[in-house]
């Protein structure tokens, strides 16, 4: 017999599922059930509506049978917060373990609606803590990512795994080194368990990238404490120096900026024995990268740690093109101050006031370049290469050459 759902919701509506039950017409109980739950679009579901009126005989009719969006009654107890039928519904065998449509199971639930008093009851009847959902999360996913702290604690007493990855390959440990709390971390480390800190997520990054970029200076520093390789490389070649000084990650457009954060995670990695000549996929060290955004503060930090003033990257470039092409003055004239500057030779600076001047002009580094041939080197050979950087100007620099020639009769 094929009933429409209208007819369907009729007969339910003249004989309640109790009346049915009472009755012991199982057939027709199965066809109504089955009719609405699997024919209705809308939010309509029996089992929320039987969980509501409580009726013992109802729920133990309706244990073991899921609504149209894989929800138990177990679930939908669990979501509700009714103890008493969520003790009914474990006496009669439910499955504490079962999976709705989204792979939660009643423990997620009651992390996720922050029930602690039927979290507490899960957890002591066994309910499996390390259960993956269809995003790959585990309740102490959940737990962490939501800064829940007793959840959390309660889930690692009870074995969570740190490791487990969810569908972005990240693992607690990434969730945590992100997390608003300050104490999640910690307490996440502290797990008895041995935690893979250098396990890549799905961006090729680490727990200790992610906190970098955010610039979670304590959690930088307990991760790089707790063994952390500072010297992994994402899929574009980034180290955690690397990222702690790329522009993405700053915060320099805020209103409240402060470098202190910066300087403070740029010194913990360089002490942490971050390798300060490596290079990204670009051929970019640390160095260059600073050259463009930083001011000289950060690059000494870096001097002062060896990092390589004469490297360059895949296409020549030194560090002294990375901060004339953005303009950086007070970063030329700190490079130029220094000793080892005068190994360059002639030649690149020459190369560099002619980068300047057809790339990316500024007037004020094209200034101190020049001042400082002058102290260092002829007059003559200085004049005799500027000449050959003027003849060497496409016609779309010419716009620049009156400037240019301006410049040189107050630098020279």
């Amino acid at each position: 017999m094929n009933l429409t759902v209208k007819k369907v919701i009729i007969l339910f509506l003249l004989f309640p599922m109790s009346t049915l039950v009472t009755a012991g017409i199982d057939d027709i109980f199965d066809m109504i059930f089955n009719a609405i739950n699997d024919e209705s679009d809308s939010e309509f579901s029996i089992l929320w509506e039987q969980i509501s009126r409580e009726d013992k005989n109802i729920i133990v009719q309706l244990h073991g049978r899921q609504d149209f969006n894989g929800n138990s009654l177990l679930h939908i107890a669990c979501s509700k917060g009714r103890i008493e039928i969520v003790n009914i519904l474990l006496s009669y065998g439910a499955d504490i373990n079962a999976c709705d449509c989204h792979g939660d199971t009643p423990l997620f639930l009651s992390v996720i609606v922050n029930d602690w008093n039927m979290f507490k009851l899960l957890i002591s009847k066994n309910a499996d803590v390390n259960v993956q959902n269809t995003n790959g999360q585990t309740a102490l996913h959940c737990a962490v990512n939501a800064s829940m702290l007793k959840y959390a604690k309660s889930l690692l007493d009870r074995g969570a795994n740190i490791n487990k990855t969810n569908n972005k390959q990240k693992t607690a440990i990434h969730l945590a080194s992100v997390c608003s709390s300050d104490y999640i971390l910690p307490l996440v480390l502290g797990s008895t368990q041995l935690p893979d800190l250098d396990l890549l997520d799905i961006d090729q990054c680490t727990a200790l990238h992610r906190a970098t970029m955010l610039h979670k200076v304590h959690n930088v520093s307990r991760l790089l404490n707790s063994g952390a390789d500072v010297n992994v490389r994402n899929k574009n070649g980034l180290t955690a120096l690397h990222l702690a000084l790329r522009p993405k990650y700053l915060t320099s457009s805020k209103s409240n900026y402060s470098p202190l954060p910066e300087q403070v995670i740029i010194a913990e990695l360089v002490n942490h024995n971050a390798n300060i000549n490596t290079v990204d996929y670009n051929g970019f060290t640390p160095l260059h990268i600073a050259a463009c955004y930083h001011t000289p503060i950060i690059l000494n930090i870096l001097l002062d740690h060896d990092a390589d003033i004469s490297a360059k990257n895949n296409i020549g470039h030194t560090v002294l093109h990375s901060a004339m092409r953005h303009g950086r003055a007070d970063n030329v004239g700190f490079f130029l101050q220094n000793s080892k500057i005068k190994k360059f030779g002639i030649k690149l600076f020459f190369e560099l006031i002619s980068f300047s001047v057809t790339h990316h002009y500024n007037e004020e580094c094209i200034k101190l370049l020049l001042s400082f041939l002058r102290r260092h080197h002829d007059i003559n050979t200085i004049h005799a290469n500027l000449k050959k950087i003027c003849y060497s100007m496409e016609e779309k620099d010419f716009l620049y050459v009156k400037s240019f020639f301006s410049i040189l009769e107050t630098a020279l």
